[in-house]
């Protein structure tokens, strides 16, 4: 085998072969859902609470990552619930995500937090 003396040559990196990327990107948003949701936001409303009737608290995380403590009835629906965060968060189309594991919350339904499973539960709003 013969050996070429290169010891005393400055040291020459090879040059790089650059390949741009050729896969597709990946949201990880789920796509079958954002695309339904993708509507205004809805009229903003507050909460009238009625103590005589059963309460429950509800913990809101909103886009911006505060949390919000919100007192409902059993008997609010969701759509009640979501014109309330619209009221927190004005002007922000968004979605609501509530329950374990948590799954969209459609306002079209009109179950009431109760009949949604949603009492004293965390409720996750996350932008369009």
């Amino acid at each position: 085998v013969p050996l070429i003396e290169k010891s005393g040559e400055p040291y020459k990196p090879p040059p790089a072969t650059l390949k741009p990327f050729g896969g597709e990107g990946r949201t990880m948003r789920d796509e079958a859902s954002s695309s339904s949701s993708a509507a205004p936001p809805p009229e903003a409303a507050e909460l009238v609470l009625d103590e005589s009737q059963p309460t429950t608290t509800l913990q809101v995380r909103l886009h911006d990552g505060s949390r919000k403590l919100v007192k409902a009835n059993h008997s609010h629906t969701v759509a009640q619930l979501q014109a309330h965060v619209a009221a927190l968060t004005p002007g922000v189309s968004f979605e609501l995500r509530g329950g374990f594991p948590p799954k969209p919350l459609t306002p079209s339904a009109d179950k009431t937090l109760k009949e949604a499973g949603l009492l004293s539960e965390s409720i996750v709003q996350s932008t369009c």
